[in-house]
């Protein structure tokens, strides 16, 4: 299964060169800030519906600036057979 995560590092840059806070980015996106921290902090995969509203706002950068995919395997290291 793959997981969607916002790719911290290059959001941090984005958002000081356009000079707004994380609290900021939400209010525009109309989250929580609660919310928001979270998607940053990597503890919330973003949904298809955010992930269209981020894009959207941030409409001169592409896909893979903006997330990671990452592929999340149902199989542990420690369960692997040996």
């Amino acid at each position: 299964m793959l997981k969607i995560m916002l790719n911290r590092e290059f959001m941090e840059k984005v958002l000081a060169r356009r000079n707004i806070s994380q609290n900021g980015l939400a209010r525009r996106l109309r989250i929580s800030t609660a919310y928001m921290s979270q998607i940053m902090n990597g503890g919330r995969y973003i949904s298809p519906k955010m992930r269209r509203r981020i894009c959207r706002y941030f409409r001169r950068y592409d896909f893979n600036e903006l997330f990671t995919i990452i592929e999340d395997d149902k199989i542990n290291d420690d369960a692997k057979p040996r």
